[in-house]
């Protein structure tokens, strides 16, 4: 919901149904991931379970992170990501010093690690609080449905953007939003770019450049150097 403020010139009917097909959204999005990770605990064995739950215990803080970084450098959590390793190598050292945090690479790491570590714990706290409350319990075949019915008005609510929402809007809404599990999307348009005007260089310049360049240069280039 604070995301959407960034979608400028959209009207309250149109910030309502932006707001209405987020949450419908994010409510499927968190139906599918719970039921996939029941999914996987059923068919995991015994050992391996812990690796499951360790990976659905990280998902909050990439949604997190994902977040910040596009409010901080408007882009994706995947594009920071890839341009940490655009030469061709990942050198934390190098990427530390550049984002400015005081602090070492054996310092990051053990961050990370208690960071999942934290989060692990806390996902362990609130199963075994969901197994004691009988209103935290989901069943499989509800969830389920509840997914597809979710998933309904997900659909509708992005087919009834070509009547609700200008294309612009419509646009922007899919630009700003990297989840859409509805069927249909706003038409290609023109793409709005920001034009910086620069000031042409003077001629005086450009003489000066070209006699520096002329002065330079040998008086017969087909000449061979002496030795």
């Amino acid at each position: 919901f604070y995301t959407i403020g960034d979608i400028h010139g959209a009207s309250m009917i149109e910030i309502a149904f932006v707001a209405c097909g987020r949450l419908v959204t994010n409510a499927a999005f968190t139906l599918a991931l719970i039921l996939t990770v029941q999914t996987l605990l059923a068919l995991a064995p015994r050992s391996l379970r812990w690796a499951v739950l360790a990976c659905a215990s990280i998902i909050p803080v990439v949604v997190i992170s994902s977040f910040y970084v596009r409010q901080a450098w408007s882009k994706s959590l995947i594009e920071v990501l890839n341009d940490f390793t655009v030469s061709g190598r990942f050198d934390i050292t190098q990427e530390l010093e550049a984002s400015g945090l005081a602090i070492s690479p054996p310092q990051a790491t053990l961050l990370m690690v208690g960071l999942a570590a934290a989060c692990f714990g806390v996902f362990l706290l609130l199963q075994r609080l969901s197994h004691q409350l009988r209103g935290c319990q989901l069943r499989t075949v509800p969830s389920a449905l509840a997914l597809g019915l979710i998933w309904f008005f997900t659909i509708a609510e992005q087919g009834l953007s070509m009547a609700t929402k200008r294309t612009e809007i419509w646009q922007k809404e899919h630009k700003l939003f990297g989840v859409h599990l509805g069927l249909f999307s706003p038409p290609p348009g023109l793409e709005d770019i920001p034009v910086e005007l620069i000031e042409p260089q003077p001629e005086s310049l450009t003489e000066e450049l070209l006699t520096a360049a002329a002065a330079r240069r040998p008086a017969n280039p087909t000449e061979p150097r002496s030795r």
